[in-house]
């Protein structure tokens, strides 16, 4: 019976390794709820497998630059109505978890409260509040 072994190694240190011939590669997990994904490479001799975060920095560096470029703009901007306004951008895994159970329920003031707050307003494109 095969043994499993765990380890945390760096790219350069499997790359040194001498794991016969790429047999398989396989998504084996893949969460938007947790913006995780695991891939397994099985080789001759061993399987590796590889964690994934999705990448949020690039994201939240264009909703930063379109939040600057939007100074001085509110959400509705002296419009009567605002509906259709973009008020924020946020990544899938987040949505899926933080968002779409509010609007399922139709609970607009928790929704209001949580893109109003301090922890999504990396995730808001214009000044103000909701």
């Amino acid at each position: 019976m095969a043994k499993e072994s765990h380890l945390n190694i760096s790219k350069d240190i499997i790359k040194s390794m001498d794991l016969g011939a790429l047999l398989r590669t396989e998504v084996i997990y893949d969460d938007a709820f947790t913006g995780t994904r695991i891939i397994e490479y099985e080789f001759e001799l061993g399987t590796v497998r590889k964690t994934q975060w999705y990448g949020a920095q690039k994201f939240i560096d264009g909703i930063t630059e379109l939040r600057n470029n939007n100074i001085g703009n509110k959400f509705n901007d002296g419009e009567d109505n605002a509906v259709g306004t973009k008020v924020a951008s946020i990544p899938m895994h987040i949505w899926a978890r933080e968002i779409a159970p509010r609007q399922k329920d139709g609970n607009q003031e928790s929704l209001k409260k949580l893109l109003n707050s301090a922890d999504f307003a990396p995730f808001r494109t214009k000044e103000g509040t909701i």
